[in-house]
């Protein structure tokens, strides 16, 4: 397996990303041609860092990309608000997930002595398959609620993991509002190294301490390379209150199925909150193609507790 980074621009902003791919240089090319490559988002404080154990386990059928958002990981940290708002996040990942769909074709072309005149050409490539964990999903949410043609466009499955789907009321969402900046003024207040000691206790995230002790040190040390300010404007700009409303995502996602985009949603059955999410998903007659997944023993992060499992769950969704 084959690892590469590079740089992606939009609007000013650079951002870092990572790029998988088989040791096989002729086989991953020839798999490009008729695979869709794997957009991978991480959560809240960590990069594309997480999806170290789950990219070699797509790269056997297709390229396998992961974006640094911004002020996380590898990407700038711009000191202006605009760049951490939801739905500036939301097109920085659609156009990535062009610029994904570009460059796998060009992979695919590579061994050609003649590029096709096709392979610049977006409507020519294939759509990608994008999975978003926690953050990263609330930003696909963002996407696929704020601009569902082009979602449309550009991506042929989405995958959420373990991602809010929207406030049910108002009053929820200013209670939302109020944790999200109360964290933001603990970042400011108290450092990086404090907010952290106190964010790993938080009961969402206790079964990661059944993580091998080198998966959590990994895990602490990609938290603890964020930028606290950065982390700060994340939670007041695109954390859970600024997401669209719970009805409107359903919407979307009926839009999405009907359009012929696969829409799926994987987590924990030790997640009590997600896993009600994901059971409130499946009792919605409107979405019975949505794809619900509950894997049994782990928590929050599947892709990090259970990689085998979660990539075994993504796909079997796209066969």
């Amino acid at each position: 397996m084959k690892q590469i980074t590079g740089c992606f621009d939009y609007r000013d902003i650079r951002y870092r990303y990572r790029k998988w791919m088989t040791n096989d240089a002729q086989e991953c090319q020839a798999d490009s041609r008729v695979s869709s490559p794997i957009v991978l988002v991480h959560g809240f404080s960590q990069s594309s860092e997480t999806w170290q154990e789950v990219a070699p386990l797509f790269t056997k059928a297709r390229l396998v990309y992961a974006l640094d958002l911004v002020g996380h990981g590898g990407s700038q940290v711009p000191g202006q608000a605009a760049p951490y708002l939801l739905a500036r996040q939301a097109d920085a990942l659609l156009s990535f997930v062009q610029f994904a769909r570009l460059d796998s074709a060009q992979e695919g072309e590579a061994t050609t002595d003649q590029m096709t005149e096709s392979v610049g050409d977006p409507t020519a490539c294939a759509k990608a398959v994008v999975v978003g964990y926690s953050l990263g999903g609330r930003i696909l949410v963002e996407a696929a609620t704020s601009n569902p043609e082009r979602f449309v466009r550009e991506i042929d499955t989405v995958v959420l993991e373990s991602a809010g789907l929207g406030m049910p009321s108002e009053q929820e969402r200013i209670a939302a509002a109020q944790k999200d900046h109360a964290c933001a003024q603990r970042l400011r207040e108290g450092g990086l190294v404090r907010f952290m000691n106190w964010w790993e206790r938080q009961p969402v995230f206790a079964t990661q301490n059944d993580l091998d002790e080198e998966t959590r040190s990994q895990l602490r040390a990609d938290r603890l390379a964020n930028d606290e300010e950065a982390l700060a404007r994340t939670f007041e700009y695109a954390g859970q209150h600024c997401m669209p409303s719970i009805d409107k995502t359903f919407d979307a996602a009926q839009y999405l199925i009907q359009a012929g985009v696969g829409v799926g949603y994987i987590t924990g059955q030790r997640d009590k909150k997600y896993s009600m999410l994901a059971k409130l998903v499946r009792t919605n007659q409107a979405l019975e193609s949505f794809y619900t997944e509950i894997i049994p023993g782990v928590g929050h992060n599947v892709h990090l507790e259970d990689p085998y499992a979660f990539v075994g769950m993504v796909e079997a969704m796209l066969a």
